[in-house]
């Protein structure tokens, strides 16, 4: 097959966790000969082409449309307040996304579109421009049995959760039975009706339209939950993660990142010993009070280990700069850590002096934690985090909840953590797991180059749906 031969466009949400799993997944595709358009929303696009990197014969290529709602670090903290209108926003994307995929293919012909199962109007929009869908799931298998199952948890009454359902047992395809207070956060009454329920289930509308479904995780993780998504979606679902390079500390450098990153962190991480430092971020839609700040401050200065801290000014917007800078100080003074407003998570995590992992629990985290063999002391705040952290960290025994946020809390959390070799081991081994499915003959690998396969021809992409129907 001649280089770019075959044309994919890919549309992602414009989201920070969200986007960077796409863009690994457009290198992968370029570097096995596909064209590539990634279409971002024009805020999102101008922030990304800035620090764009070609890569030499990979023929990649940005564009942008239009959308009302500016968001040019990706739907963050700040936007917290105006999820509806951010997916309205999205919504009304439909028909100028279809008008500029037929533009795309007129150029080139469109063997598919691949889209974040959460861009409400991709799939559609692919739909009209006559072009074969693909969904990119970005979670955790489990997850997505969550998430396909709405209509049957509602129908049961299990959602939306509150006081009076919070403790029955939910038992679900490929899950072991779990409280329904362990379903995401998002399904629960405050947030399930502030966004409406119209809205979640419109997601689910996409199931018919999928001819494959790209899982960003891996199947030696959680295969039974993988077995059981092959008989819930009509198309294929297949683990195809983790998409980012392994091993490698300037990984980030090669992506677009929507925040400045600081790498001095990597100079400051070069000179700790091994396996001694905490790293501390918590993602781009946490928002910290000033007191859960203070505590959490306090408890990684008493817990005697040094610690890499991610501030990013809208984690902590009532807590202002110069709060933030005498902590900062105080920490580089006498020793006990650094603190940098964005850091280079993946090569932070790859680093060998990286020990342990105080995260939020986005499933990105999660991924590339494990996947560089780190244990993960969780501090869930929105969205899945609670569902990943239980389904991921504690039943896998990988990691652990923080469960008190004291100071005294945090202090001893990190120091049991960081001591403990169980779950080091554990993360070990399944990060061994990770990696050799990402690499040539392992599980992801071999779906993802089916998949290649299959983009070749868009009959086949058609006949798989087809089949899937029948």
């Amino acid at each position: 097959m001649a280089k770019g031969s075959n044309h994919v466009v890919l549309v992602p949400l414009p989201a920070q966790g969200h986007l960077l799993p796409i863009l690994y997944l457009a290198r992968k595709l370029a570097a096995h000969g596909f064209a590539v358009t990634i279409v971002n929303i024009d805020s999102v696009h101008e922030s990304v082409k800035q620090n764009w990197k070609n890569v030499p014969q990979q023929d990649i290529r940005l564009e942008s449309i239009q959308m009302e709602l500016k968001v040019p670090k990706g739907f963050d903290a700040g936007n917290m307040d105006a999820v509806a209108a951010f997916v309205d926003s999205l919504q009304a994307l439909e028909e100028p996304l279809a008008d500029l995929l037929a533009k795309l293919s007129a150029a080139r012909a469109v063997s598919c579109v691949i889209s974040d199962f959460y861009h409400p109007s991709a799939p559609h929009a692919a739909s009209k421009a006559g072009m074969p869908s693909v969904c990119f799931w970005p979670g955790m298998a489990s997850w997505a049995s969550i998430q396909y199952s709405q209509p049957s948890m509602i129908a049961a009454g299990y959602i939306p959760v509150d006081e009076s359902n919070a403790s029955e047992i939910v038992d679900l395809p490929g899950l072991k039975p779990m409280r329904a207070d362990d379903l995401p956060f998002y399904l629960r009454k405050d947030f399930y009706h502030k966004l409406g329920r119209d809205r979640f289930l419109r997601q689910l509308e996409r199931a018919a339209k999928d001819t494959w479904v790209l899982a960003n995780s891996f199947y030696e993780l959680e295969p039974q939950a993988f077995d059981a998504m092959q008989h819930v979606v009509p198309g294929k679902f297949v683990p195809v993660g983790p998409l980012f390079p392994l091993r490698d500390r300037k990984a980030s450098g090669m992506e677009a990142s929507l925040r400045p990153e600081d790498h001095s962190s990597i100079g400051w991480l070069d000179r700790k010993p091994p396996k001694s430092v905490l790293y501390v971020a918590f993602g781009s839609i946490t928002v910290l009070s000033p007191g859960e700040f203070e505590e959490l401050a306090r408890g990684l200065e008493e817990s005697g280990h040094p610690f890499l801290f991610s501030v990013p000014r809208e984690m902590v917007p009532e807590v202002g700069d110069d709060r933030v800078g005498e902590f900062a100080e105080r920490a580089a003074r006498s020793g006990a850590g650094m603190v940098v407003r964005w850091a280079p998570q993946l090569a932070v995590l790859q680093h060998p002096s990286v020990g342990g992992f105080l995260s939020h629990c986005g499933w990105n985290s999660i991924l590339e934690s494990v996947s560089s063999g780190v244990p993960v002391l969780g501090w869930p705040i929105a969205s899945e985090q609670n569902t990943n952290c239980k389904l991921a960290l504690q039943e896998r025994g990988i990691g652990m909840e923080l469960a008190d946020r004291s100071s005294d809390g945090v202090a001893s959390a990190v120091r049991e953590l960081m001591a403990s070799e169980e779950l080091r081991r554990n993360v070990a081994e399944i990060g061994r797991n990770a990696r050799a499915a990402a690499t040539a003959g392992g599980s992801s690998h071999r779906n993802l180059h089916d998949f290649f396969h299959s983009c070749q021809d868009r009959e086949i992409l058609l006949q798989i749906k087809q089949q899937s129907l029948i």
